[in-house]
């Protein structure tokens, strides 16, 4: 599920685990790595993780799944 995920694909996810499991917003992420937010080129970026179900997406934030942060982990 991952064979599209670039390198600024594993940027967005090492951003998303640094948030330690809260929510970012798509702009937060964007400013991180230093892309735009809107448009194709975040979609494509962030897409994998959505479909690797690392990452759940609506109402413009992300949020980590289960699988990044386990209930009772931290």
């Amino acid at each position: 599920k991952m064979k599209s995920a670039s390198g600024r694909t594993i940027d967005v996810l090492r951003v998303i685990i640094a948030a330690g499991g809260e929510p970012l917003t798509n702009e937060q992420i964007g400013e991180r790595i230093g892309i735009g937010h809107t448009g194709g080129h975040f979609s494509g970026t962030i897409g994998p993780l959505s479909t690797a179900r690392l990452i759940t997406r609506g109402n413009g934030l992300v949020r980590p799944t289960e699988v990044l942060f386990p209930d009772g982990l931290y």
